[in-house]
C-alpha cells in the first residue's frame, strides 16, 4: 500500500508540474515611467516584421503616431518601435515580459530611443509600458496593460484605468 500511495505521489508531482516562465522587473511608478521615457504617445500598431540580430529575433512594428503626449518632434506621423522575440521563418523566440503589440490596436506606448539607432523606439519598463486601449461605445475609455508573465517586484503601484485619467496623470508629471 505504502509503495502505491509513494507512486501515485511521484505520478502526481509529474503530470502536476509545469515549467514556469517569469521575466522579473522592478515595478515602475508612472512618474518613473514618464522620467525614464522620451517620447509618450497613443498610437496604432501596423505592420511588423521580425527578423534575426547576431543570435536574437526582434520584432519590429509601425506605430502610427494618434497622439503625442510627452516629448519632441510633435510633428511625427510613424515611429518604428522594436521588441524582443518574434518568429522567423520557422524559428521563433519568445521573451516573457515584453509588450504584445497587435496590429489594429491602440496603444498608450512609453518610449525611449534604441542605443546607436535613432529611428527605432523601445517600450519603456517592457510591457509596463504598454497600455492598451480598449475599444468600447461607452464615455469611459478603458486601458490596461498586459503584464501576463512579468513578475514585479517592490512597492505596489495603482494606474489609471481609462485614458482621460491616464493621459491627465501623465501630462501632470511631465510639468513636474
Amino acid at each position: 500500500m505504502r509503495h502505491i500511495l509513494t507512486s501515485m505521489l511521484l505520478l502526481g508531482l509529474c503530470l502536476g508540474s509545469t515549467t514556469a516562465s517569469a521575466t522579473i522587473a522592478r515595478q515602475a511608478n508612472l512618474k518613473e515611467l514618464v522620467g525614464l521615457s522620451d517620447r509618450v504617445l497613443v498610437g496604432t500598431i501596423g505592420a511588423r516584421e521580425s527578423y534575426w540580430e547576431g543570435t536574437r529575433i526582434y520584432t519590429r512594428v509601425e506605430v502610427s503616431v494618434d497622439e503625442h503626449w510627452v516629448g519632441p518632434n510633435q510633428q511625427a506621423t510613424r515611429l518604428a518601435v522594436t521588441t524582443l522575440g518574434g518568429i522567423v521563418g520557422e524559428i521563433g523566440q519568445q521573451v516573457v515580459g515584453t509588450p504584445k503589440l497587435t496590429r489594429g490596436n491602440q496603444f498608450v506606448l512609453f518610449l525611449k530611443r534604441a542605443p546607436q539607432k535613432s529611428n527605432e523606439w523601445l517600450v519603456v519598463g517592457m510591457a509596463q509600458g504598454a497600455f492598451q486601449i480598449k475599444p468600447t461605445q461607452h464615455t469611459i475609455t478603458p486601458v490596461q496593460r498586459n503584464l501576463g508573465g512579468l513578475a514585479l517586484t517592490g512597492p505596489r503601484h495603482v494606474f489609471p484605468t481609462d485614458l482621460v485619467s491616464l493621459k491627465r496623470q501623465v501630462m501632470g508629471v511631465s510639468h513636474d
